[in-house]
């Protein structure tokens, strides 16, 4: 009775129901969802499939929100039977950088039930000729590896070459300020792949979830495309820890292991933005803060992080404390000489350069808050 519940409409399903309890499809899908999405892919182009998986026979709505407008959407309405898998097309939704989320909802009479899986595309841009500092912005698992899906999604919009002169890379950090290239290869059967050259083998490295690595393009347009994406479920809280290392010269490449930017603003008394509250970026607590970033005062210095954009460093933010109420626990910009407005984004990459001061320095586990 309960299940032929589910799919009447909603003052039909009141009426067949006055003999008993009405419980919120919330709480009656709360153990199996009536619907979920299976998969996330490219469909061809710039064309997303969307592939959900039915249990019952249910009119799911695909909800869709972008960075710019967080507000989910309703774009679609997907109708399932019993134990059936059913596709829908997002068309053209990587034709440009950006991020979609998607997530599904039911919902019969006054009565809804939403995923709390959430599914995104991230597509950004690969130019000929430019250097990326990338982290990976989706919770991958086990096909977090670069002979895995995550291979598979880091070669679109590269080059793969015959050779290392002609061929993109990554540069992947192996402690110590060490770097180590992997190559996108095309091999002898015309398939291109991740490629280890001081191992001669196929590349197997897996990406730590906040790791931050770069993208090096080739110069030669003709051979290259414009776009790459990274797409899967999004990463849930809690979320995990991301090591910093004390580096007092190069810092640690990091990314953010979370599924929506994190923002540190400066007060804005004409648009009415309140400065962000005490260490709304997570660092204060586990980094050293400092009473400026000149290198001539090493020992009042606070840590630091570098923003890479367009092919070069932006500039950097420092993290103040030991100055007062007003400045402890936020970031500073030199340039603006203000309090910085910046935000650390889904799968960008940054360094953080943390080093030790008067008042301490260590190695520590940073989790984004």
């Amino acid at each position: 009775m309960q299940r032929y519940i589910v799919m009447l409409s909603g003052a039909l399903a009141l009426a067949a129901c006055t003999a008993c309890q009405v419980v919120s499809l919330q709480t009656q899908y709360a153990q199996e969802p009536p619907v979920q999405i299976a998969g996330l892919d490219l469909a061809g182009g710039a064309d997303v499939r969307l592939d959900l998986a039915f249990r019952v026979p249910v009119r799911a709505t695909i909800l869709v929100s972008t960075a710019a407008d967080m507000e989910a959407r309703p774009v679609a309405v997907v109708t399932g039977e019993f134990d059936t898998t059913l596709s829908w097309v997002d068309a053209g939704a990587a034709a440009a950088p950006g991020v979609r989320y998607y997530r599904v909802q039911v919902q019969t009479g006054a009565s809804a039930w939403k995923s709390t899986d959430e599914w995104a595309m991230f597509v950004q841009p690969r130019e000929a000729g430019q250097r990326y500092l990338v982290s990976v912005p989706v919770a991958l698992g086990a096909e977090n590896r670069l002979d895995r899906l995550l291979g598979r999604q880091l070669g679109l919009g590269l080059h793969a070459g015959a050779s290392t002169n002609d061929a993109d890379r990554l540069e992947l950090a192996t402690g110590e300020g060490a770097w180590r290239a992997v190559y996108w290869m095309e091999g002898p059967d015309g398939v291109a792949r991740w490629w280890n050259v001081e191992a001669n083998a196929a590349a197997e490295d897996a990406i730590a979830p906040g790791q931050g690595f770069w993208i090096q393009r080739g110069a030669a347009a003709a051979k290259q495309g414009v776009r790459g994406a990274f797409w899967g479920r999004t990463y849930a809280r809690p979320y995990g820890a991301v090591t910093i290392r004390l580096d007092e010269k190069r810092g640690t490449p990091f990314g953010l292991p979370a599924s929506r930017p994190l923002q540190h603003r400066r007060a804005d008394v004409a648009q009415r933005v309140a400065p962000s509250p005490l260490d709304p970026l997570g660092f204060a607590v586990v980094g050293s803060g400092g009473k400026t970033s000149d290198h001539r005062r090493a020992d009042e210095n606070g840590d630091q992080i570098w923003v890479w954009e367009n092919n070069e460093w932006k500039g950097y933010y420092w993290l103040m404390d030991h100055v007062g109420a007003k400045w402890d626990g936020r970031w500073w910009d030199n340039k603006a000489a203000d309090f910085a407005d910046f935000a650390l984004e889904p799968g960008a990459g940054y360094y953080y350069r943390h080093r030790a001061n008067q008042w301490g320095g260590a190695d520590f586990e940073w989790t984004p808050p």
